[in-house]
């Protein structure tokens, strides 16, 4: 802490010589000991955490009575120390931080902890520091240490959360993690400019649509409606759409809070993280959006009647290959956009489209990292690979089943003139209703 992060923080700092100065600020005193690397901006000072266990927590063994008094044991929550003070840190409850659980390599730390505001100010930080150190702010009862810094990039329009969380076991093993995560500060204008903003707007404009549909049959057929496939599709696009307006209403109001801080000669700490934990779930929540909008398609596979004497007539000269391969590229597109917008932050495998395309292909002949999948999302990653696992083999089997139930119908063994036969009488059938006949 003393001879590398604080050294880095305060490396660059604003500098009358710099002329460059973002537009976003319009009180220049906000800058001193705030901009970093001369294109971030630090939302509060930073600050740091600890969250302690009780003395006593365990027992000592006789072999190590006269090293040691007292006993302390791993993390937990009926073991945590919540005394108010502890050597001029005051505790601190998640809700009065407004702060998330610290996720570590061994335990998830549900607590605030002991904090301590640092400064702008890199003499007063280093002072900080050093006397922290000589008191023993850290001991044998520290159990997880995080370094909280959040920032704004005005270049880029980037909100910013980074911790550096050290995690102290029991054994005096420090596991150091590294976490930051980051999100526009627009949540629909990024780089591509209009682009993205007018696929949103076609999104809400078709799912807008379908809920003028799902009332209109609502209130013509009732709740059957409701078990239909097409509902099964439709109600989850419809209910996504808006959430996704009420996540933005209030990104918006949170956003004009900090534009409100930024220009404001405040200490206080910003927190981030429950707006960058809303950002995940409604990037989360699109995924599946567009995966149900592309699953959609399939519906249309059976347009018309046309469309369905076309299919069997397919069937009949064993040309389905195209209808399979049809069906297979919407449901390699639709978890190859699944996948890249719940894992593409993180996972490699899934970094851009091309690539989550080819790792669908590669899903199938099991070259593919199953618990990496499954280190990303506990639930998300499992529920992902069982039905895309799932969804492939029924679209596999699919151009075998009117065989299968012709061969059950007729009672004896599959035959390939009279699996015609029937499928000819089917589709001379389907025609006449058509016409009214």
């Amino acid at each position: 802490m003393e001879f590398m992060i604080l050294p880095l923080l305060h490396g660059v700092v604003y500098d009358e010589s710099v002329k460059w100065q973002p537009s976003l600020i319009s009180n220049r005193p906000t800058l001193y000991g705030r901009l970093f690397l001369n294109e971030s901006l630090l939302l509060g000072a930073p600050r740091l955490r600890q969250i302690r266990v009780k003395s006593n927590t365990c027992h000592v063994h006789q072999a190590f009575a006269r090293y040691y008094n007292t006993c302390m044991a791993a993390y937990s929550a009926d073991k945590e120390l919540t005394e108010p003070f502890y050597m001029g840190t005051k505790f601190k409850t998640m809700d009065e931080l407004n702060a998330l659980p610290i996720q570590g390599r061994v335990h998830t730390y549900h607590s605030g902890g002991y904090v301590r505001p640092l400064s702008y100010n890199k003499d007063v930080n280093m002072g900080l520091i050093r006397h922290l150190k000589e008191i023993e702010w850290l001991n044998r009862g520290s159990r997880v240490v995080a370094f909280e810094i959040n920032m704004i990039n005005l270049n880029m329009g980037l909100l910013i959360g980074t911790k550096l969380i050290f995690e102290i076991l029991p054994t005096g093993l420090i596991n150091a993690k590294y976490d930051s995560k980051s999100i526009y500060s627009n949540p629909v204008i990024t780089s591509s400019g209009g682009f993205i903003l007018g696929c949103a707007v076609v999104v809400y404009v078709i799912n807008f649509y379908y809920t003028y549909v799902e009332i209109k049959k609502l209130y013509l057929k009732g709740y059957k409606t409701f078990f239909t496939i097409q509902a099964v599709l439709n109600i989850p696009s419809i209910g996504i759409i808006y959430l996704s307006l009420i996540y933005t209403i209030y990104f918006g109001i949170y956003k004009r809070i900090i534009d409100e801080k930024i220009n404001a000669v405040t200490y206080h700490f910003i927190s981030l993280d429950y707006l960058i934990l809303t950002y995940s779930f409604h990037e989360n929540a699109f995924g599946i959006l567009v995966f149900l909008t592309w699953m959609n398609l399939l519906r249309f596979m059976d347009f018309n009647p046309v469309l369905r004497n076309l299919g069997v007539a397919m069937q009949i000269a064993s040309a389905d290959l195209v209808a399979f391969a049809v069906m297979f590229l919407i449901a390699f597109i639709a978890y190859g956009n699944l996948g890249l917008l719940l894992f593409g932050s993180e996972n490699e495998d899934f970094r851009n489209f091309p690539t989550a395309f080819l790792t669908m292909l590669r899903l199938l002949v099991t070259d593919f990292d199953y618990f990496q999948l499954e280190h990303e999302s506990k639930i998300l990653g499992p529920i992902f690979f069982l039905t895309y696992i799932l969804l492939i083999f029924f679209v596999i089997m699919a151009p075998r089943y009117p065989e299968w139930a012709a061969a059950h119908e007729l009672n004896q063994p599959l035959d390939e003139s009279k699996l015609e036969e029937l499928l000819l009488i089917k589709e001379n059938t389907e025609i006449e209703s058509d016409l009214g006949l």
